[in-house]
């Protein structure tokens, strides 16, 4: 298995150096299954779009399933060409690095520059760069989960690779994320609704904690403190956990502000490794003997090996109409991995590194992992198969990060 992996690793590494960049180094969101291309406007459908979307509507097919996470899925591929590098001295690693690097440098530099729905523009603005770089100052969508893997990216990037000038621009633009949250009171549009972050969900407080714990580090400045300890005092979701299954996404990001916490609020080291570990028990207990998930439990509430008919929920349309489809449908969690290393290297415990090799061995045989795979054609509304038929930027990149990571610890 163990060169069967590295077969795969290569595979991989292949594709989303040579078919998943654009040509400022950002990693697709998403790209077409068929023939590993970028996706045309003319491949979405008007129905699958989203609802609403703070960005110009021209961007809002291509410009968007392009994109999305392409912030995640950069900052994780970063983060496997400086494991790489760290095992290897590769060279190639080490440039492809820098090119990384460089791209998140130019989408956080881009998105200084909007002034929407922000209380003013300023440096540590880091939108979804709906269209890429150059359209990136246009959007006004942020996330919890883009910043955390971006942030902490960097936060390794700088330990290992970084030269004096790096470090001391991401040292800035680290501080000046935790000031931007700060300043808006971790309040953001989201899909032009007003979302207020750090409370509710595990990842979205971990990540409240983790912002304002670098704002601590880097400044004396109180306004962070207070942010801190108004999050210590939401910390419920991250220690009474919901009936479903968290998705591998969530113990990827809980995992990454955990590990971050460890070294910035050592005093609670025992609360933060007990928080990671937990949300991987939940997020272990949806995957299924492949190594699949259902998608969207925090919807359907579909258990693990549950089935059920295929049907449109009566709920009211959100964001995007999709999200009131329940159907049999599929997530590789092959993110899972790259958590499960991450409490390895938290907890010791080596039972979690087995796991995560475990995780890494049912996906990745094609040289890639999908967004999600319906059961059957019956499980994806019609109209919107178009959904089934993406490589995921994301999946992919962390399983190759998973890969490295366990490469640097011995794995």
């Amino acid at each position: 298995m163990v060169d069967e992996l590295r077969a795969r690793e290569e595979k991989i590494y292949s594709l989303i150096a040579s078919k998943m960049m654009d040509k400022d180094g950002l990693v697709y969101s998403m790209i077409l299954e068929d023939g590993l291309k970028p996706i045309r406007d003319k491949d979405i459908p008007d129905r699958v779009c989203f609802n609403s979307v703070d960005v110009p509507r021209r961007l809002w097919k291509a410009g968007f399933f392009g994109y999305e996470d392409s912030l995640m899925a950069t900052a994780e591929f970063l983060l496997a060409n400086v494991y790489k590098y760290r095992v290897t001295g590769d060279k190639r690693a080490k440039q492809l690095a820098k090119k990384l690097f460089n791209a998140l440098k130019s989408a956080a530099l881009a998105g200084s520059k909007y002034s929407g729905w922000v209380v003013k523009p300023m440096l540590g603005f880091l939108p979804k760069p709906y269209g890429g770089i150059k359209n990136a100052h246009l959007s006004g969508e942020v996330s919890v989960d883009q910043y955390q893997r971006v942030m902490y990216a960097l936060e390794v990037y700088r330990e290992i690779l970084a030269s004096t000038a790096e470090r001391k621009w991401i040292d800035k633009f680290l501080l000046a994320c935790a000031d931007c949250w700060d300043v808006n009171n971790y309040t953001f549009n989201y899909m032009l609704g007003i979302c207020r972050w750090g409370c509710c969900a595990p990842h979205s407080v971990a990540f409240g904690l983790y912002c304002s714990a670098v704002g601590m580090s880097l400044s004396d400045k109180r306004q962070h403190k207070g942010w801190f300890d108004i999050f210590m005092s939401r910390v419920d979701p991250l220690e009474k956990l919901p009936s479903y299954s968290l998705s591998d996404n969530v113990a990827c990001l809980v995992g990454f502000a955990s590990r971050s916490l460890c070294k910035t609020v050592p005093q609670e080291r025992a609360r933060w490794r007990s928080s990671a570990e937990r949300v991987v028990k939940s997020a272990l207990g949806g995957m299924d003997e492949d190594g699949y998930g259902w998608l969207f439990t925090f919807l359907s509430g579909q258990k693990k090996g549950e089935q059920i008919k295929p049907h449109w929920d009566k709920a009211p349309a959100r964001y995007w109409n999709f999200l009131r489809w329940r159907g049999n449908i599929r997530r590789p969690l092959s993110q899972l991995a790259g958590a499960l290393v991450d409490v390895f290297e938290l907890t010791g415990n080596k039972k979690y590194l087995k796991l995560a090799g475990q995780v890494l061995s049912k996906h990745g045989q094609s040289g890639y992992m999908k967004w999600l795979e319906p059961l059957s054609s019956k499980d994806m509304p019609k109209g919107y198969e178009i959904l089934g038929k993406f490589v995921c930027g994301l999946n992919t990149s962390v399983w190759l990060r998973a890969y490295w990571q366990m490469q640097a610890v011995g794995g």
